[in-house]
């Protein structure tokens, strides 16, 4: 009977492709890792333009009107938690932080090409 290339080596079938394919997935790792760099840097570059005070859509504003539906939903509750949970965005921490919303955004999208 033919034997593989493991069983000639006496590796278990637990061993096989323990490292094998390591180089393969330290690629796809640095390529998903490039993509994610692209995003951020290429958001933090637009989002001036995007989401800053004079942009086309404002994060303060948009996150007013979402301040404003959790009043509505909650019966005139607005708490951070009650925020989270309308409108799940890591910006409604600019109050805690005692920065406006565009400073933790670039923040957030700095960090996050740094992390990538």
């Amino acid at each position: 009977a033919a034997t593989s290339r493991f069983e000639a080596d006496g590796m278990s079938s637990r061993q096989r492709g323990v490292g094998e394919h390591a180089r393969v997935r330290r690629v796809v790792l640095c390529l998903v890792a490039t993509c994610y760099l692209a995003a951020f840097v290429s958001l933090f570059a637009d989002y001036r333009g995007l989401f800053g005070a004079g942009g086309i859509l404002p994060a303060k504003s948009l996150l007013n009107r979402a301040a404003d539906a959790t009043v509505r939903i909650t019966g005139g509750r607005s708490t951070l938690l009650d925020r989270l949970r309308t409108f799940p965005t890591l910006l409604w921490l600019h109050e805690v932080f005692g920065v406006t919303v565009d400073t933790l955004a670039e923040s957030i999208l700095l960090l996050g090409s740094v992390l990538s």
